[in-house]
This record gives C-alpha cells, structure tokens and sequence, in this order.
C-alpha cells in the first residue's frame, strides 16, 4: 500500500454543507477566473454574430375569411368547416405553391438565373395567434427585395383565392350554356329554360362578385432593421455560458488544489501515530472548508516527544 493509498484511508470524508461551502469559497477566490471565461465569451460570440451575413425580414398580412359578396346578396349563410384546423393548414400551404412563386417571378422581373426554389427558401407563412390573420415573411439580404417579395406573394395568393372562386362558378355558367344550347326552338320560350336563364346569370353575377375570401389588409414595408444576426443577444448569450465555464474551472481548480492539500497533510500524518494523523487530516479538511490556505502546525506526540529526549 502507498502513501497514498494510506493517506486515503486515514482522510476522513468531507460532509455535502461542507464540501457546498467549499465550493463557493472557490468561487469567491477564483472570481476573476468567472468573469475572465464570461467576458471572452462574450467578446467572441459579438465578434462572431457582428460578422455574419445581415438578413432582413419583411412581412405582409392577409386576413381570411369565408364572407362573400354574392352570399350577401342571395342571402346565404357559408357553411362551417368541420375542420378549421386542416383548412386554415391548406390556406398556408397554397401561399408557398410552385405556381405561386413562378407568379412573383413574373411579377418581379427576376432574372432567370433565380429559381422558384430560391425564392420559397426564405419564405415562411404562420397564422397569427388565433385570429383570421396570415402572416407571409421573406427573409432576403435586401430589405427592399424582401419587402417586395413579400408583398408579391400576398398579392398572387389573393388572386389565386379569387381565381379558384370564381372557377367554380364559371364552370357551373358553362354547364348552364350547354343545356340552354340544346333546347330546341319551341322549348325556348317554356319555363323551364327561363328558369335556366335565371339562373345562368346569377351564377354570372356570382361569379364575377368573388373576391376568393382573402384580402391584404397590411402590406409589408422596408424594414430598418436587420433581423439576424443579433450580437447583443449573442454577448448575452455567451457570456451567461462564460460565467457557466468559469463556475466550472474555479470549482475544479479549487478542488484540486483541495485535494492535493489533503493528501499532504495525511500522507506526512502517516509516518507519525495514528491519533496525530487524523488531528492533522481532521485540521485540513476544517482549514480548507474555513478558507485558510495557510499551513497547519500540529503538536508534537508523547512518542515523537520521548525520542527528541536526551
């Protein structure tokens, strides 16, 4: 067995209050270790952010709703989805359709070498809280381009509502037209065709009333500010996980230089008695916890005394 080995065995253990309090007498000793770690993190997260690429947000809002016109006019209550949460989901899905992004490509006059993939990459859609409120974002380099983008697909959007609105009742005129068509001349004066008559321009008049249930209520503007990066954030960000990594090494190395203190102590009480040894470990281990680096002096044994005799 060595000396260490020894020295283990006669160190008494260090209780849990004991050892908290040794741990924040580490870091009131080594606090300028937690404040070194926190203000070079906090210094490299800045320098790192302050050099990133700034990109700029951009956003537009749409406001859905099912209230039409026509309905109006013919008194027609819309029907009640009986899954809001997947329609509102398909609504946010056709914002960012292929279709789409070919129309503000158009609308634009963007270069070709710029793909519709692109352009969809810094683009996202999200509905506001809980409200009929859609909020289309692009994020770009330019403020300008990304305002401009944004309010683009607002705009297509709105128009493919309305397109594929009225698609339902140009269809439903263009069925009208055929079975008018196919009435013969003594039938076109009976009530059934100026029944169907009727009803064909209604379904005109509907039809050329749909507005697609969307509308952009708020377009975007050029923002003044860019949205990332974001150095204070970052700063504060590192500097909180520098006081983190400070903590840390000032608790290590106080431990460490704790722990070589322990072992000296009982390793030099191991070549003395056994009752002299545990008065030194028991004197260290309350000096390390008191804050006292200073070196322990112990009196000497009966023993050790009676061999120093003449």
């Amino acid at each position: 067995m060595d000396d260490r080995d020894r020295a283990a065995e006669s160190y008494p253990e260090i209780a849990p209050a004991q050892r908290a309090s040794a741990h924040l007498l580490a870091l009131r000793r080594f606090w300028w270790m937690v404040v070194g770690a926190a203000a070079l993190t906090a210094s490299l997260a800045y320098v790192s952010s302050s050099s990133q690429v700034k990109l700029y947000d951009a956003s537009a809002k749409v406001l859905l709703s099912n209230a039409e016109p026509a309905n109006l006019l013919q008194h027609l209550t819309p029907a009640s989805s009986p899954d809001p949460e997947r329609d509102l989901n398909t609504e946010l899905a056709l914002v960012k359709l292929d279709a789409v992004a070919r129309r503000v490509h158009e609308q634009l006059s963007m270069p070709a070498s710029v793909s519709t993939l692109q352009i969809l990459r810094g683009l996202s859609v999200a509905p506001q809280g809980t409200s009929n409120l859609v909020a289309i974002t692009d994020r770009d380099r330019s403020p300008v381009l990304a305002a401009a983008i944004a309010n683009a697909f607002a705009r297509q959007y709105v128009i493919l509502r309305r397109q594929e609105a009225q698609a339902a009742y140009r269809t439903a005129a263009q069925q009208a037209e055929l079975q008018l068509a196919r009435v013969g001349r003594e039938e076109r004066q009976g009530a059934h065709v100026l029944a169907l008559r009727q009803q064909l321009q209604q379904l005109e008049i509907a039809g050329a009333l749909q507005t697609g249930g969307a509308q952009l209520v708020d377009p975007a503007t050029v923002p003044t500010t860019p949205a990332s990066p974001r150095p204070k954030f970052a700063a504060a960000v590192g500097a909180f996980a520098g006081l983190l990594i400070g903590a840390l090494l000032a608790i290590a190395t106080g431990a460490a230089g704790a722990a070589d203190r322990r072992w000296a102590a009982a390793a030099a009480g191991t070549h003395s008695t056994n009752g002299r040894a545990e008065v030194a470990a028991s004197s260290v281990a309350a000096a390390e916890v008191l804050g006292d680096e200073r070196p322990q002096h112990f009196p000497p044994s009966r023993a050790a005394a009676a061999e120093r005799e003449p």
